[in-house]
């Protein structure tokens, strides 16, 4: 598996592929965000570069809040896919900790590689329901302005071809 980042903002901070791999291992083993950002607080450890180590609980939920950041700007390249712009699939996904049936957590969102969402029927359910109303919002949207009302109806179809 090839992992890339979205965007150059972590670029020189972290070998991306040995951090994608990394999260990719502790996600599919359900560690918590905590448990990463603790994991790690070695400078060997391939996320250390990503967080801001001032000690202090505002240092820490801006840590969680790196990790997540990072989490959405890695993306998976799939080589087989022929259209460019189709090749980068998101990495990681947040779904409700309730698909996940963990006990226990109190988290409520839980991170999850798109390889597990994609093999996991409910959590897939979800994702397309999420897509159905983010495209609804677009309806909404397009309602307002007189030269998107002709896209309409394309947006619809795609909700219904879902």
């Amino acid at each position: 598996m090839k992992f890339k980042l979205k965007t150059g903002h972590y670029q020189n901070k972290v070998d991306v592929q040995k951090a994608g791999k990394y999260l990719s291992s502790k996600r599919d083993k359900r560690f918590s965000d905590i448990e990463i950002v603790e994991d790690n607080r070695n400078e060997k450890k391939p996320l250390y570069k990503i967080f801001t180590w001032e000690d202090t609980e505002a240092a820490e939920k801006q840590r969680i809040y790196e990790l997540r950041l990072f989490e959405r700007n890695l993306v998976v390249i799939d080589e087989n896919e022929p259209i460019e712009r189709l090749r980068e699939k998101p990495a990681i996904i947040r779904i409700p900790e309730n698909l996940v049936k963990e006990e226990g957590s109190n988290m409520k969102t839980i991170a999850v590689t798109i390889k597990e969402v994609c093999s996991n029927k409910d959590m897939m359910n979800y994702v397309i329901e999420e897509c159905k109303s983010d495209l609804r919002k677009v309806v909404k949207k397009f309602n307002r302005f007189v030269q998107l009302k002709k896209h309409i109806s394309k947006v619809e179809a795609v909700i219904e071809e879902m």
